[in-house]
């Protein structure tokens, strides 16, 4: 059964129906007993409607955890038994490489929003979201093409295009989600946690390798 139209369509803190200076918890279900003043910064001030109010909480979460922070999470999945064996042996490959990241994939690092900063729990609208998640994705494809011109020794050519492809798939998926979000898909859910999986195999690859400078995280 949908959702009447006052009442939302996933659990979290929405505009108190009764008092419209404060925010109230719905559990999926209906609206619970817990309530609290509306922050100054919240987005339920600007009059934003309350059906509307999932699809920013996506936004925020998936976005910035998929794309505008580049997987800032992923440092937690760099550990232990999911670590790859190490492929490539090439040191010239690895410096050269470590050295084009070093250029425009530090910038992407340090420009992304910083958790729990203001850009990073709103990011604006869902053009600009989208607008920005495509020139992450861009940036990302041009480090690729620098990274695909430098030359590695023939044992190591497979192991690296492959792991190219990875980065490959990460942008497209990437450029995929920004669609989703001026489509205003369902399906920027699926696409954020599939490019966090990309992404997570990009980053592991560079790891093992040496390739420090290059890890998405």
């Amino acid at each position: 059964m949908s959702p009447a139209p006052n009442e939302p369509d996933a659990p979290g803190w929405y505009p108190d129906p009764g008092h419209g200076d404060r925010l109230r918890r719905w559990d999926g279900s209906r609206w619970t007993g817990e309530s609290r003043a509306t922050p100054p910064w919240s987005e339920a001030r600007a009059g934003m409607s309350t059906r509307r109010k999932p699809s920013r909480h996506w936004l925020v979460f998936g976005v910035v955890a998929a794309f505008l922070l580049l997987a800032a999470s992923f440092k937690a999945f760099t550990a232990g038994p999911d670590l790859p064996a190490r492929t490539v042996f090439d040191t010239t490959f690895i410096s050269q490489a470590n050295e084009v990241c070093r250029g425009d994939l530090a910038k992407l690092k340090a420009d992304r929003p910083k958790p729990g900063s203001r850009a990073g729990k709103d990011p604006g609208s869902d053009e600009t979201v989208a607008a920005t998640v495509d020139d992450v994705a861009d940036r990302l494809r041009a480090v690729a093409v620098q990274l695909r011109g430098l030359s590695a020794v023939p044992d190591d050519r497979a192991d690296v295009a492959g792991w190219l492809e990875e980065w490959d798939r990460y942008v497209d998926l990437g450029h995929q989600y920004a669609g989703a979000i001026r489509e205003k898909s369902p399906r920027q859910k699926s696409l954020a946690e599939e490019g966090a999986k990309s992404g997570r195999r990009a980053t592991l690859f560079a790891q093992a390798n040496k390739l420090d400078d290059c890890m998405l995280a």
